[in-house]
């Protein structure tokens, strides 16, 4: 007599990913962009002129639009891109020109 046995399935589904109209920030000061996102949510980015995403060192670098310590994390050529973290506040800024003193950056929020 064969036994079959039946294993329980577990289907994983992709958190979804939160939309920045990384475009519309352009030229759009205020209010200063903030975003939320819940833990291991991607935040993609898109765009569509030259724009790039740049990680910056820290909110106070942020602010100030300070490139000291910023990481380059999508370029102008791809016109979108991912992000993640973690329990954390991550700041990016655009580094085309006077983009960032514009406007053109976003502080995210994961939860953890």
């Amino acid at each position: 007599m064969l036994r079959l046995r039946l294993l329980p399935c577990v289907l994983a589904t992709a958190a979804a990913a939160v939309p920045v109209d990384w475009e519309q920030m352009h030229d759009n000061p205020s209010p200063p962009h903030t975003a939320s996102a819940a833990a291991g949510e991607t935040v993609t980015f898109t765009w569509t002129g030259t724009h790039d995403v740049w990680l910056m060192a820290d909110e106070t670098h942020y602010n100030n639009c300070d490139w000291d310590g910023a990481t380059k994390i999508h370029s102008t050529s791809v016109q979108t891109g991912d992000v993640a973290g973690l329990g954390e506040t991550k700041y990016y800024a655009c580094h085309v020109g006077s983009h960032c003193d514009v406007g053109q950056k976003i502080a995210i929020t994961w939860a953890g």
